[in-house]
């Protein structure tokens, strides 16, 4: 898998523009992640300033983590390529013990996206939808949290909205 992204992290308050306190905001174009704790033996920053993957395998699962286990409600935005790769993950509201939401933007044969919840290391798909998704395309993807209630966007669009109305994780980190 090779990915390229960069991140935004912005935290809003109910009944305020979003983006209005920003907690992280990365680019990588110093060739440093500051604020990401490197869990990831395959990330790297590439020549060009953008943070690279070249993790391979069906399923890959491994983050680098930024921000604190006591963000709440907030939007988390990231432009991502991937190249030669049918997995496109982020995690947010990552707990201490590594359970979190992720959103995995996966692309042919699939073409979807799907929302997982990871509980003491099991994943439970709790949500999916169609989308069309190549490779070697950039997309900017933007998911909003606030309370039980998850938004993601691709592209702009809104592509879902779902409220987990079991034992929501209500804080956490962010992924990539």
């Amino acid at each position: 898998m090779r990915v390229f992204l960069i991140v935004v992290l912005c935290l809003f308050s109910a009944g305020f523009a979003i983006g209005q306190n920003i907690l992280l905001e990365e680019n990588f174009d110093d060739g440093i992640a500051d604020d990401f704790e490197n869990q990831c033996d395959n990330w790297e920053i590439s020549p060009t300033g953008r943070y690279v993957s070249e993790d391979a395998g069906y399923e890959v699962f491994c983050w680098n983590f930024a921000g604190s286990i006591f963000w709440s409600d907030y939007s988390y935005t990231l432009d991502l390529k991937s190249r030669l790769s049918v997995n496109q993950l982020f995690a947010f509201r990552v707990q201490e013990n590594g359970d979190c939401y992720v959103i995995n933007l996966r692309s042919a044969p699939w073409n979807d996206v799907v929302l997982t919840k990871w509980n003491n290391g099991q994943q439970n798909h709790i949500f999916t939808t169609d989308i069309d998704n190549s490779n070697d395309t950039w997309h900017h993807l933007s998911v909003t949290v606030m309370g039980p209630q998850i938004e993601f966007f691709l592209n702009d669009e809104s592509v879902f909205s779902y409220s987990d109305s079991y034992n929501p994780y209500l804080f956490g980190k962010i992924g990539v």
